[in-house]
């Protein structure tokens, strides 16, 4: 409005520069008490032409940085909110998302979606303005503004006809998006594979042949406004030589009123056309808005069922009571009425062949997961009838690929960057046989290791990961596969610090590698979803049964090793 006003008030100032009369302006500026004439009234229109420019140029650069704000906290909210729906869902339904389609619901969608925003509301401040410019044209010229609209009117159609057009390709392009994650994380997360085989060109064909698909969907999706917008220009060019003829040909106006509306149409017209050009922009942005809202709705529809809030209080066993469970859309059980008692202090292991239910068993502890039929009970209460996160602080849990932040060992073991007990952290760090390493590293425990623990070794690693366990001071410790990638001697420094918390906690086993559960007071062979065999090693070896041919195995596969080695 500010712009507007200060543009209209040209004319006026034109006609006193060239020495036209304006009885109008010499009597408003009457009216405030002022008499001017001559050089005064002209120093008093440029002052006021001045002060109106700059109060226009501060309402735009408010209005920028109010669009600025609005995506900021757009994008916030967003990911928050997807956040805390990831945070609730079911872990069955958690685990079948695509890490692309994560990354793209935590990250990019937010941030198209904070994007279509700020132009939603650019799009409004320029329809404002636009009819503001509107206003003032009716004073300066009624005909020519009708001009103006009917200009504005045919762009108007030209943006919605095309706007029809270019949503295909942005939902293609929503969609390459999280394909282009999924790949990068496939390809390059196994770069060594084919790098050690010479496979480069395989992963550079499979990348650039998806970045190919990519930029050319891209390109169909953006090239229309540009398109337009220079279509645009040229109609913008004819409506003007129409209104020059109408104005200087047919009515023979004034130039000042001439050159005046010329500069209000080049300031109204382009807002009109950004505020259709900011809606077609935000039209295109609208598919990521679909794409968050079904990913929001279908984590919604996933989220894991309330539990009870009862206290948890470990103090004599776990109980596997007929616990039976079967997968959505699977047809058969993945566990089949396991019946297992867990008491407190014991060091129970979990063998068998890969995908007999081993690391299942150890989710349903955690509550991760539910039985279909069945109950995990604490000490006679049922699992769900317990506060979940109340539980779960109870537990320490080392995986086969142990998290590792890009942060300092005191951090990796503490898991928080704020409240960390370094004297916890060094008690955790020798219980897990980690200190001795630590230790000799360039700042201690304040060394920071390269993201996934690059600069450690794999039995480095997994120390510090146990370590980490520890530091939470857990009654269950579970080590799920804890060894299965080590060498011979980390595997050794691993059992050693298993062996030495014996019946300090209760400890939860899962492993492949026999060796490190022959020390274990329960061993229990899980096979096809039912527990075939359970005892101790030396009553299972009488046996001779899946343990002993499993034991059987595994010292011909060493001695083998052995040989051929020499």
């Amino acid at each position: 409005m500010a712009e507007g006003m200060a543009l209209a008030a040209l004319a006026p100032l034109l006609d006193v520069m060239t020495g036209r009369s304006q009885p109008l302006l010499e009597e408003v500026w009457a009216s405030m008490g002022w008499r001017l004439e001559g050089q005064a009234l002209l120093i008093a229109c440029l002052l006021l032409f001045i002060t109106l420019a700059a109060v226009a140029a501060i309402t735009r650069s408010v209005s920028e940085v109010l669009g600025l704000d609005i995506k900021a906290r757009v994008e916030t909210a967003m990911r928050e909110r997807m956040t805390e729906s990831l945070l609730a869902m079911e872990w069955t339904a958690f685990v079948k998302l695509r890490q692309g389609d994560v990354s793209k619901g935590m990250v990019l969608e937010g941030m198209q979606v904070g994007t279509g925003a700020m132009y939603v509301v650019s799009a409004l401040g320029a329809a404002l303005a636009a009819a503001c410019y509107l206003v003032i044209s009716f004073v300066v010229s009624f005909q020519l503004t009708l001009i103006a609209l009917v200009f504005g009117a045919v762009g108007g159609a030209i943006y919605m006809m095309a706007s029809r057009g270019v949503r295909h390709h942005a939902d293609r392009l929503s969609q390459l998006v999280g394909d282009i994650g999924d790949r990068s994380a496939e390809l390059f997360g196994n770069l060594k594979y084919f790098r050690a085989t010479g496979q480069e060109d395989e992963l550079r064909h499979r990348a650039y042949s998806l970045f190919d698909t990519y930029g050319k969907v891209y390109l169909k999706s953006q090239m229309f406004a540009p398109i337009l917008h220079g279509g645009i220009e040229m109609l913008a060019a004819l409506f003007i030589a129409g209104f020059l003829f109408f104005h200087l040909g047919l009515r023979h106006g004034s130039i000042a009123e001439i050159l005046v509306f010329l500069a209000i149409f080049y300031r109204m017209v382009p807002r009109l056309l950004n505020a259709q050009s900011f809606l077609f922009q935000a039209r295109t942005y609208l598919t990521w808005l679909d794409t968050y809202d079904a990913r929001l709705n279908a984590a919604h529809a996933a989220t894991q069922p309330k539990t009870g809030d009862a206290a948890p209080d470990f103090r004599q066993s776990i109980r596997f009571r007929d616990v039976t469970l079967t997968f959505p859309g699977q047809p058969r059980p993945t566990l089949k009425g396991i019946d297992l008692e867990v008491r407190k202090g014991q060091c129970i292991a979990l063998v068998g062949p890969s995908g007999g239910g081993k690391t299942t068993m150890a989710d349903l502890l955690i509550g991760l997961i539910r039985p279909t039929s069945g109950a995990v009970e604490v000490d006679g209460c049922s699992l769900d009838s317990l506060d979940q996160k109340a539980w779960r602080s109870h537990i320490g849990l080392v995986m086969q690929e142990p998290l590792m932040l890009h942060a300092s060992i005191a951090t990796n073991v503490a898991m928080s960057s704020q409240d960390v007990d370094r004297a916890r952290v060094e008690r955790a760090l020798k219980a897990a046989d980690a200190w001795d390493f630590v230790e000799r590293l360039p700042n201690g425990i304040d060394t920071v290791t390269a993201e996934r623990g690059a600069r450690l070794s794999g039995g480095q690693r997994q120390r510090i990961a146990i370590a980490r366990a520890l530091y939470r001071e857990p009654s269950i410790l579970i080590l799920d596969e804890a060894t299965s990638a080590l060498d011979s001697y980390a595997e050794e420094r691993i059992q050693g610090v298993i062996d030495k918390m014996r019946h300090e906690l209760t400890t939860l086993v899962v492993a492949h590698r026999l060796k490190t559960v022959k020390n274990a007071d329960l061993i229990c062979v899980v096979a096809d979803g039912e527990l075939k065999e359970v005892g101790t090693w030396e009553e299972l070896m009488r046996q001779k049964g899946m343990l002993f041919e499993m034991a059987s195995r595994q010292e011909m596969d060493t001695r083998e090793t052995a040989d051929g080695a020499a």
